[in-house]
């Protein structure tokens, strides 16, 4: 008989070897996509169980879920809502905190809960209409009383077969010589089989998807606008004798009153920003009908800080509604007064341009007798302050992930798996099999053990030759077939150059002889020595620079107050001679960087002061001397808008304050007096008294120790000025000549006294 005729028949068990690798490698792949995520996979099977994402996807229908890498907006997802369990709508949007705004297709809103990244469940991968319904009636007693039978049916079957067949087929093969040679090519092509399907699978997933993944960051930013209004009032109408925020003006007693605004830019990430700003004032009657007054022109500014302060006259909006009454003969009890800042900014934040706006705005109600603050809807917010949230979109590319049952291999690794494992798999197989279908050409003893080894037995009775029942076959094939047909074995018996090979039957000994004529072939085997390989992956974490961001803005506004008052550096030199002072003063860690950060800000409620007093080289008067002394309030009110530290407010509130209490502003006395504010206190005139003011000249060196010894225990806390006094020594030897003079003769007293 032809060989290729018989092909069919002599393949089987290759072909089963073959399919059971594919099997195998299928087995595993269909799990690794579809393995819910309660077993360890990356699939969610989502019952439809409202009409928000119609008509597309309807009561009923099941989605399919698989974890992504990241989301983007257009992707249909489902995440977990910490009140309504889970949720399968459209991405619409990332707020500035990267969370993401999602929306129903049927839906005119959005949702009010925004999800993170973590607490999304996956994105829609199929949808299979009204299969939800039925899975949902097989969640029914009866339902899963139906499964039960059918999988039971199918595991008694299939997979456990029949005692007759296990207990023939478990002899097979056993100990034999010949069927040994092909166990272990059969062992090594299934190994070759696995790894090629393998890295074939692997590689379909690996090149469809992208080596690196583009991420649509948001870089957050933050404007924030805190206005300010204050006016001089006679002394017992108020607590004070000056308006503070929030309190009404009563026009008997104020014409006018001073409005200001302080902005402040606010990121994580570098920007260099400069734009412009505006100050106007509105009236309105609500009907639609206003006029505008400017009080600030269009003015430029650079950085991320600025501090506007204007007068608004009165009389002169009084003006406007006195000139509609009179042409409409339209009188109302109460209109709107609003003050407007339109401020324009651009520049860059980290590599990205910005160009952006911002306009908020305070409003007062105004009538014949008084201006009061309007108090604003929302309880949240403040009616001096204004916030204006937004983020640019930074793209990003990172390295994608094939997520393998929790997994996750980069996709440019899996890629070069593939390829490295599934072309020599491949090679390999091919080879080997060529190998074998040429040995078995050359020897049809070589053909026999490929083909029919799993089949044979080794016998060791020579009698059997001598059965009286035994026909003779003419071709293995022939032989096979009889053994198949019963599920029994074929006996092989070597007799010198001769192979014997029988098939027994209750009724017949088949026999088929064949002589040896050629060597058997070989065999690939797998290595003796197998690596282990490891992958390591670097992750990085970078901490928060909100803190730090915040910080530097602080005291780029109080830079600012320098440029206006003092030289540049003034509130820089003050905070680092604090600073030291503390140190030496025994203060260390949070609470010394709290009192650095209180001398760094200690004027920052100058910026309120007009220029008309900060200009003028004549003597105060006394309106002009309270109106500075207010400043502290003034530096008080601003801060607490900022969320600092209390600790770090109270340094810049009382550093006025005198050890005897006759300073301002509450007249505090001792030890009641914060050791920060004492110290910034003692550094603040010392740099004031050796620097020149408009009404006066600098002091000497000798001059200002001299005062510091006579206001230890008046002004100055007894304690605080002695290490100073000793820190000057050490940090201005030069200048202090003096100091370390009178320093020895105090010494020398104390002996003497001692002694």
């Amino acid at each position: 008989m032809p060989f290729f005729k018989t092909e069919m028949q002599k393949n089987r068990s290759w072909r089963k070897i073959l399919l059971s690798a594919a099997l195998l490698v299928i087995t595993i792949t269909l799990w690794a996509l579809f393995a819910p995520l309660q077993f360890g996979g990356n699939v969610a099977y989502v019952i439809v169980a409202g009409d928000s994402m119609s008509p597309k996807y309807m009561l009923g229908d099941l989605v399919v879920i698989r974890n992504q890498e990241n989301y983007k907006i257009g992707d249909s997802v489902t995440y977990q809502h910490p009140e309504i369990d889970y949720v399968f709508h459209r991405i619409v949007e990332v707020d500035p905190e990267g969370r993401f705004i999602l929306q129903g297709d049927h839906n005119a809103w959005e949702d009010s809960y925004h999800p993170s990244e973590e607490e999304i469940v996956g994105k829609l991968w199929w949808h299979i209409p009204k299969l939800g319904n039925t899975l949902e009636s097989l969640r029914s007693p009866w339902g899963f009383a139906i499964l039960t039978l059918v999988f039971g049916f199918l595991l008694f079957t299939i997979v456990v077969p029949p005692d007759k067949k296990r207990g023939r087929r478990k002899e097979r093969g056993k100990g034999n010589f010949m069927s040994g040679s092909y166990q272990k090519t059969g062992e090594n092509l299934f190994i070759l089989a696995v790894l090629a399907l393998g890295a074939l699978f692997l590689g379909l997933a690996a090149f469809r998807h992208p080596v690196l993944n583009e991420i649509h960051a948001p870089l957050a930013y933050e404007q924030q606008a805190v206005f300010h209004y204050t006016a001089n009032v006679p002394s017992g109408i108020y607590d004070s004798d000056r308006i503070q925020p929030g309190e009404p003006i009563f026009r008997l007693l104020n014409g006018s009153f001073s409005i200001g605004l302080n902005y402040l830019f606010i990121s994580v990430h570098p920007a260099e920003l400069e734009g412009t700003y505006r100050l106007l004032a509105r009236v309105s009657d609500g009907s639609g009908w206003k006029r505008t007054l400017e009080l600030t022109p269009e003015t430029a500014f650079s950085g991320n800080v600025f501090t506007v302060s204007e007068t608004l006259e009165l009389d002169e909006i009084q003006g406007f509604i006195d000139s509609l009454e009179k042409e409409t003969g339209v009188a109302r009890s109460q209109y709107t007064l609003s003050v407007l800042s339109e401020i324009q900014i651009e520049g860059r934040v980290s590599e990205l341009a910005l160009q952006d706006s911002f306009s908020p705005e305070i409003n007062f109600d105004i009538t014949n007798l008084e201006v009061v603050l309007r108090d604003v809807s929302d309880l949240s917010q403040d009616a001096l302050s204004s916030i204006k949230t937004s983020a640019l979109t930074r793209t990003l590319y990172e390295q994608n992930h094939l997520n393998i049952l929790g997994l996750k291999i980069p996709v440019l690794l899996a890629r070069w798996i593939a390829a490295g494992v599934g072309i020599p798999a491949v090679l390999f197989l091919i080879f080997s099999l060529v190998q074998l279908y040429t040995s078995t050409q050359r020897s049809e003893l070589e053909r026999v053990r490929v083909w029919y080894g799993s089949m044979l037995i080794e016998a060791r009775d020579m009698q059997i030759l001598d059965s009286p029942r035994q026909v003779e076959i003419a071709s293995i094939d022939d032989l096979a077939k009889f053994a198949e047909q019963d599920q029994r074995s074929i006996l092989h018996l070597p007799d010198g150059n001769s192979h014997h090979f029988f098939v027994q039957t209750p009724e017949q000994l088949y026999h088929y002889q064949l002589e040896e004529n050629s060597t058997g072939i070989g065999v690939i085997t797998a290595p003796a020595n197998k690596e282990n390989w490891v992958a390591r992956f670097p992750w990085k974490h970078q901490p928060s620079k909100l803190q730090h961001s915040y910080t530097r803005a602080l005291e780029g506004w109080a830079n600012a107050v320098d440029m206006r008052f003092y030289e540049e550096g003034h509130s820089e030199e003050v905070a680092k001679l604090t600073e030291k002072l503390a140190i030496s003063l025994g203060v260390r860690g949070y609470a010394l960087e709290e009192i650095r950060l209180g001398a760094y800000l200690h004027d920052i409620g100058l910026m309120n002061i007009p220029d008309s007093i900060v200009q003028k080289k004549k003597k105060l008067t006394k309106k002009e001397w309270d109106i500075i002394r207010n400043h502290p309030e003034q530096a008080k009110a601003h801060l607490t808008e900022t969320n600092l530290q209390s600790s770090i407010i109270d340094v810049v509130h009382y550093h006025h304050e005198r050890w005897d209490g006759s300073g301002y502003p509450e007249g505090l006395r001792g030890e009641e007096i914060p050791l920060g504010a004492r110290i910034v206190a003692v550094i603040d005139v010392w740099d004031a008294l050796k620097h020149p003011r408009p009404y006066r000249d600098s002091w000497s060196s000798e001059e200002i120790c001299q005062y510091f010894r006579e206001q230890s225990g008046i002004q100055f806390d007894p304690r605080v000025t002695e290490a100073f006094l000793k820190l000057l020594v050490e940090e201005f030897p030069e200048e202090c000549e003096e100091v370390i003079t009178l320093e020895a003769e105090v010494q020398d007293v104390i002996k003497d006294k001692e002694g």
